[in-house]
């Protein structure tokens, strides 16, 4: 009796956890533009064509547009910035 118990409560937290996981797959984030829901993979927004994110100066990786520094090579992004 007590052994199911434990398989019940088991499967209830699996699924309880399994749910939070495939939440962040799909993780949305807004357009600082046109306020839309977009995929937080984007590189720009498909209502409004804003640009979102941006491709590091110096070592290349994707990073968010609005970012000052790079988290994976710690460049400054505002003195890189393309006029």
């Amino acid at each position: 009796m007590i052994l199911a118990a434990y398989v019940f409560f088991g499967i209830i937290l699996y699924y309880v956890f399994k749910g939070k996981e495939e939440e962040g797959l799909y993780m949305k984030e807004i357009c600082i533009n046109c306020g839309e829901e977009v995929d937080k993979s984007s590189l720009h927004c498909p209502n409004c064509n804003e640009q979102l994110k941006k491709e590091c100066s110096n070592c290349g990786k994707i990073i968010d547009i609005s970012w000052r520094s790079c988290p994976f090579c710690d460049s400054n992004q505002l003195s890189n910035q393309k006029e």
